[in-house]
Protein backbone atom coordinates (compact mmCIF):
# COMPACT_ATOMS: atom_id res chain seq x y z
CA UNK A 1 0.00 0.00 0.00
CA UNK A 2 0.93 3.71 -0.65
CA UNK A 3 2.29 5.34 2.21
CA UNK A 4 0.26 7.90 4.53
CA UNK A 5 2.67 10.14 4.86
CA UNK A 6 3.60 10.88 1.46
CA UNK A 7 1.75 13.67 -0.51
CA UNK A 8 0.56 13.60 -4.06
CA UNK A 9 -0.89 15.78 -6.92
CA UNK A 10 -3.85 14.76 -8.60
CA UNK A 11 -5.83 16.34 -11.39
CA UNK A 12 -7.88 15.65 -14.36
CA UNK A 13 -6.55 15.62 -17.79
CA UNK A 14 -8.04 17.47 -20.48
CA UNK A 15 -7.30 14.80 -22.79
CA UNK A 16 -5.12 11.87 -23.46
CA UNK A 17 -2.80 13.72 -25.39
CA UNK A 18 -2.21 15.91 -21.85
CA UNK A 19 -2.27 13.10 -20.04
CA UNK A 20 0.72 11.49 -21.82
CA UNK A 21 2.52 14.49 -22.49
CA UNK A 22 2.05 14.18 -25.98
CA UNK A 23 3.97 17.31 -27.90
CA UNK A 24 6.05 17.56 -30.96
CA UNK A 25 7.90 15.20 -32.48
CA UNK A 26 7.33 11.42 -30.31
CA UNK A 27 7.92 7.60 -30.69
CA UNK A 28 5.65 6.03 -28.38
CA UNK A 29 6.15 2.74 -27.37
CA UNK A 30 3.87 0.54 -25.43
CA UNK A 31 4.00 -2.32 -23.72
CA UNK A 32 2.07 -4.62 -21.36
CA UNK A 33 -1.78 -5.79 -21.40
CA UNK A 34 -4.93 -4.49 -20.51
CA UNK A 35 -5.60 -1.93 -23.62
CA UNK A 36 -2.60 -1.01 -25.49
CA UNK A 37 -4.01 -1.46 -29.19
CA UNK A 38 -7.08 0.86 -28.04
CA UNK A 39 -4.71 3.32 -26.26
CA UNK A 40 -2.77 2.82 -29.39
CA UNK A 41 -5.60 4.32 -31.78
CA UNK A 42 -7.03 6.40 -29.30
CA UNK A 43 -4.08 8.44 -29.11
CA UNK A 44 -3.73 8.43 -33.07
CA UNK A 45 -7.17 9.37 -33.31
CA UNK A 46 -7.01 12.18 -30.18
CA UNK A 47 -3.74 13.82 -32.76
CA UNK A 48 -5.74 14.17 -35.90
CA UNK A 49 -8.36 15.80 -33.85
CA UNK A 50 -5.77 18.34 -32.53
CA UNK A 51 -4.75 18.83 -36.28
CA UNK A 52 -1.31 16.44 -35.96
CA UNK A 53 -0.52 13.76 -37.95
CA UNK A 54 0.63 10.30 -36.64
CA UNK A 55 1.48 6.91 -37.71
CA UNK A 56 0.55 3.66 -35.71
CA UNK A 57 2.89 0.63 -36.18
CA UNK A 58 3.89 -2.80 -34.40
CA UNK A 59 6.81 -4.63 -34.26
CA UNK A 60 4.68 -7.64 -32.41
CA UNK A 61 1.31 -8.66 -34.59
CA UNK A 62 -1.81 -6.73 -33.69
CA UNK A 63 -5.43 -8.07 -35.12
CA UNK A 64 -6.38 -6.05 -38.07
CA UNK A 65 -7.48 -2.61 -37.85
CA UNK A 66 -10.87 -1.22 -38.22
CA UNK A 67 -12.18 1.11 -40.50
CA UNK A 68 -13.05 3.42 -37.03
CA UNK A 69 -9.15 2.83 -35.75
CA UNK A 70 -7.17 3.95 -38.84
CA UNK A 71 -8.44 4.70 -42.05
CA UNK A 72 -5.45 3.39 -44.07
CA UNK A 73 -2.76 0.16 -43.86
CA UNK A 74 0.39 0.01 -45.68
CA UNK A 75 1.61 -2.81 -45.70
CA UNK A 76 5.09 -3.04 -46.72
CA UNK A 77 6.32 -4.59 -49.94
CA UNK A 78 9.65 -6.84 -50.18
CA UNK A 79 11.55 -4.32 -51.06
CA UNK A 80 11.56 -2.45 -47.91
CA UNK A 81 9.47 1.08 -46.21
CA UNK A 82 8.64 2.95 -49.26
CA UNK A 83 9.35 5.76 -47.39
CA UNK A 84 8.43 9.09 -49.76
CA UNK A 85 4.95 6.77 -50.57
CA UNK A 86 4.22 6.35 -46.75
CA UNK A 87 5.07 10.27 -46.56
CA UNK A 88 2.10 11.38 -49.13
CA UNK A 89 -0.16 8.85 -47.59
CA UNK A 90 0.61 10.64 -43.97
CA UNK A 91 -0.64 13.76 -45.65
CA UNK A 92 -3.64 12.48 -47.02
CA UNK A 93 -5.01 10.12 -44.55
CA UNK A 94 -3.33 12.52 -41.27
CA UNK A 95 -3.14 8.70 -39.87
CA UNK A 96 -1.85 5.90 -41.59
CA UNK A 97 -0.95 2.11 -40.03
CA UNK A 98 2.20 0.82 -40.98
CA UNK A 99 2.74 -3.02 -41.09
CA UNK A 100 4.60 -5.83 -42.31
CA UNK A 101 2.13 -8.13 -43.85
CA UNK A 102 -1.56 -9.31 -42.82
CA UNK A 103 -2.64 -12.91 -42.43
CA UNK A 104 -5.74 -14.29 -42.82
CA UNK A 105 -7.58 -11.53 -42.43
CA UNK A 106 -7.12 -11.81 -38.71
CA UNK A 107 -3.77 -10.11 -38.02
CA UNK A 108 -1.16 -7.99 -38.82
CA UNK A 109 2.54 -8.68 -38.15
CA UNK A 110 4.47 -6.00 -37.25
CA UNK A 111 7.52 -4.11 -39.27
CA UNK A 112 11.47 -4.23 -37.10
CA UNK A 113 11.99 -2.25 -34.43
CA UNK A 114 14.98 -0.40 -36.55
CA UNK A 115 12.45 0.26 -39.19
CA UNK A 116 10.32 1.73 -37.07
CA UNK A 117 13.69 4.04 -35.91
CA UNK A 118 14.35 4.65 -39.68
CA UNK A 119 10.34 5.79 -40.09
CA UNK A 120 10.89 8.56 -37.32
CA UNK A 121 14.65 9.72 -38.36
CA UNK A 122 12.42 10.73 -41.71
CA UNK A 123 10.19 13.42 -39.85
CA UNK A 124 7.63 12.62 -42.28
CA UNK A 125 4.35 13.18 -39.30
CA UNK A 126 4.10 14.11 -35.91
CA UNK A 127 4.30 11.63 -33.92
CA UNK A 128 4.67 7.66 -34.02
CA UNK A 129 2.88 5.07 -31.92
CA UNK A 130 3.89 1.10 -31.41
CA UNK A 131 2.76 -1.62 -30.02
CA UNK A 132 5.99 -2.89 -28.69
CA UNK A 133 4.60 -5.82 -26.59
CA UNK A 134 1.86 -8.61 -26.96
CA UNK A 135 -0.42 -10.21 -23.98
CA UNK A 136 -3.00 -12.40 -25.98
CA UNK A 137 -5.64 -10.00 -24.62
CA UNK A 138 -4.18 -10.41 -20.75
CA UNK A 139 -4.58 -6.83 -18.34
CA UNK A 140 -0.95 -8.14 -16.96
CA UNK A 141 2.02 -9.73 -18.10
CA UNK A 142 5.77 -9.94 -17.88
CA UNK A 143 8.06 -10.46 -20.59
CA UNK A 144 10.10 -13.06 -21.57
CA UNK A 145 14.09 -12.55 -22.57
CA UNK A 146 13.17 -11.43 -26.29
CA UNK A 147 10.30 -8.75 -24.96
CA UNK A 148 9.44 -6.07 -25.81
CA UNK A 149 10.61 -5.08 -28.79
CA UNK A 150 11.47 -1.67 -28.05
CA UNK A 151 12.76 0.85 -31.37
CA UNK A 152 15.95 2.85 -29.67
CA UNK A 153 14.32 6.53 -30.75
CA UNK A 154 11.47 5.77 -28.10
CA UNK A 155 10.85 9.04 -26.33
CA UNK A 156 7.75 7.94 -24.45
CA UNK A 157 7.09 4.68 -22.85
CA UNK A 158 3.52 3.40 -22.20
CA UNK A 159 3.30 0.33 -19.63
CA UNK A 160 -0.24 -0.38 -19.73
CA UNK A 161 -1.74 -2.91 -17.12
CA UNK A 162 -5.69 -3.43 -16.54
CA UNK A 163 -7.12 -2.83 -13.23
CA UNK A 164 -8.79 -6.20 -13.67
CA UNK A 165 -5.44 -7.50 -13.32
CA UNK A 166 -5.53 -6.29 -9.22
CA UNK A 167 -5.88 -9.20 -7.37
CA UNK A 168 -5.84 -11.67 -9.93
CA UNK A 169 -4.81 -15.12 -9.36
CA UNK A 170 -1.18 -16.13 -10.88
CA UNK A 171 -2.17 -18.80 -13.61
CA UNK A 172 -5.66 -18.18 -14.34
CA UNK A 173 -7.07 -16.42 -17.28
CA UNK A 174 -6.06 -12.91 -16.82
CA UNK A 175 -2.16 -13.31 -16.48
CA UNK A 176 0.24 -13.97 -19.20
CA UNK A 177 4.01 -15.57 -19.02
CA UNK A 178 3.07 -16.72 -15.75
CA UNK A 179 6.84 -17.64 -15.19
CA UNK A 180 8.41 -15.02 -15.75
CA UNK A 181 5.34 -13.08 -13.37
CA UNK A 182 6.75 -15.19 -10.48
CA UNK A 183 10.21 -14.89 -11.19
CA UNK A 184 9.90 -11.01 -10.93
CA UNK A 185 7.15 -10.81 -8.03
CA UNK A 186 8.70 -13.47 -5.82
CA UNK A 187 5.14 -14.93 -5.90
CA UNK A 188 3.92 -18.69 -6.85
CA UNK A 189 1.35 -20.21 -9.39
CA UNK A 190 -1.59 -19.37 -7.29
CA UNK A 191 -1.04 -16.86 -5.53
CA UNK A 192 -3.41 -13.15 -6.01
CA UNK A 193 -1.50 -9.56 -7.67
CA UNK A 194 -1.68 -7.41 -4.94
CA UNK A 195 -0.40 -3.53 -5.67
CA UNK A 196 3.08 -4.30 -4.68
CA UNK A 197 3.66 -7.42 -6.64
CA UNK A 198 1.42 -5.29 -9.76
CA UNK A 199 3.76 -2.15 -8.76
CA UNK A 200 6.77 -4.64 -9.63
CA UNK A 201 5.61 -5.88 -12.88
CA UNK A 202 5.89 -2.15 -13.54
CA UNK A 203 9.07 -1.14 -12.58
CA UNK A 204 11.57 -3.90 -12.18
CA UNK A 205 14.39 -4.00 -14.67
CA UNK A 206 12.87 -7.36 -15.62
CA UNK A 207 9.43 -6.25 -15.56
CA UNK A 208 7.58 -4.55 -18.57
CA UNK A 209 9.83 -1.82 -19.01
CA UNK A 210 12.63 -4.37 -19.82
CA UNK A 211 14.58 -3.02 -22.24
CA UNK A 212 12.99 0.47 -22.95
CA UNK A 213 15.20 3.60 -23.39
CA UNK A 214 16.96 4.76 -20.77
CA UNK A 215 16.41 8.09 -22.25
CA UNK A 216 12.60 7.57 -22.64
CA UNK A 217 9.91 8.83 -20.09
CA UNK A 218 7.61 6.04 -18.51
CA UNK A 219 4.45 6.80 -17.82
CA UNK A 220 2.45 3.79 -16.87
CA UNK A 221 -1.02 3.54 -17.66
CA UNK A 222 -3.94 1.79 -15.14
CA UNK A 223 -6.62 1.10 -17.50
CA UNK A 224 -10.16 -0.35 -17.01
CA UNK A 225 -10.95 2.12 -13.61
CA UNK A 226 -14.31 1.36 -13.86
CA UNK A 227 -14.26 -2.17 -12.83
CA UNK A 228 -12.37 -1.65 -9.69
CA UNK A 229 -13.26 1.95 -8.81
CA UNK A 230 -11.14 5.15 -9.28
CA UNK A 231 -9.61 4.55 -5.47
CA UNK A 232 -8.00 1.37 -6.90
CA UNK A 233 -6.58 3.12 -9.43
CA UNK A 234 -5.30 6.28 -6.90
CA UNK A 235 -4.04 3.29 -4.73
CA UNK A 236 -2.53 1.52 -7.09
CA UNK A 237 -0.96 4.53 -8.46
CA UNK A 238 0.57 5.82 -5.41
CA UNK A 239 2.56 2.56 -5.01
CA UNK A 240 4.19 2.47 -8.59
CA UNK A 241 5.21 6.20 -7.54
CA UNK A 242 6.75 4.95 -4.36
CA UNK A 243 9.28 3.15 -5.99
CA UNK A 244 10.58 6.48 -7.11
CA UNK A 245 11.58 4.96 -10.44
CA UNK A 246 14.00 7.60 -11.55
CA UNK A 247 12.01 7.35 -15.09
CA UNK A 248 8.66 7.78 -13.72
CA UNK A 249 6.98 10.80 -12.47
CA UNK A 250 3.69 10.41 -13.08
CA UNK A 251 0.65 7.88 -13.72
CA UNK A 252 -2.30 7.78 -15.38
CA UNK A 253 -5.72 6.26 -14.28
CA UNK A 254 -8.36 5.90 -16.82
CA UNK A 255 -10.82 4.10 -18.94
CA UNK A 256 -9.94 3.39 -22.70
CA UNK A 257 -13.79 2.14 -23.55
CA UNK A 258 -15.50 4.97 -21.70
CA UNK A 259 -16.80 7.18 -24.32
CA UNK A 260 -15.76 10.25 -22.30
CA UNK A 261 -12.34 9.02 -22.02
CA UNK A 262 -11.54 10.99 -18.47
CA UNK A 263 -8.14 10.65 -17.42
CA UNK A 264 -6.63 11.50 -14.00
CA UNK A 265 -2.36 12.38 -13.63
CA UNK A 266 -1.22 10.83 -10.47
CA UNK A 267 2.30 12.55 -9.22
CA UNK A 268 4.15 12.93 -6.13
CA UNK A 269 4.19 16.59 -4.70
Amino acid sequence: MAGDQKRYLTRNANSILGAFNVNGHQLISLVGGGGKTSTMFGIAQALVLNNYTAITTTTTHIAVPTEEQTPYIYARPECGLEIDKIKDLVKEYKHITVVNRTEDGQKVFGITAEEVDALFAADICDCIICEADGASQRPVKCPRETEPVFPASTTITIPVVGMDALYAVIGSEKTFRDEYICKVTGLSIGDELGEDAIAKIVTDEHGLIQYAPKTSAVIPFLNKIDITGRRAGEDLAKTILDIDHPQINRVIIGAMYDPLRQFTIIQKS
